[in-house]
């Protein structure tokens, strides 16, 4: 009579969320942007040359910007969010009411938006 033996049960995988996957690789390589708008707000932002935002925010609309080599952005009120970039908290760019265009965040100007720039970009947390 022939025997049947249990198998061993396959070795666990889990998979990274596709959304996931992307900020890590941004992060590595590019810029990752959180937006987290808190009063009315307009704002137009380009991604590798790409308009990805456009228009009015109300106060608890949140955006995702990515790109590689830039976000450009135009504001027309610099008190009216608060950001990260590749996770890290970003400066106050200004107060209520405050507009600026050409806002150019790039993987080497990246600091200057930092609320705290003295930490290394890739230094463990």
């Amino acid at each position: 009579e022939e025997q049947i033996l249990p198998t061993r049960p396959p070795e666990k995988l889990f998979t990274i969320p596709d959304e996931v996957w992307e900020e890590i690789q941004a992060a590595e390589s590019g810029l990752v942007m959180h937006l987290d708008f808190q009063e009315e707000t307009w704002m137009q932002i380009i991604s590798d040359g790409r308009l990805i935002l456009d228009g009015n925010h109300s106060p608890g609309f949140r955006f995702r910007a990515a790109a590689e080599n830039e976000i450009l952005i135009h504001c027309g009120n610099l008190g009216g969010f608060i950001y990260t970039l590749n996770g890290r908290p970003g400066k106050r760019l200004g107060r209520s009411g405050d507009v600026l265009r050409n806002i150019r965040l790039t993987p080497d100007t990246l600091d200057r938006f930092l609320e705290d720039a003295s930490i290394p970009r890739n230094s463990p947390e």
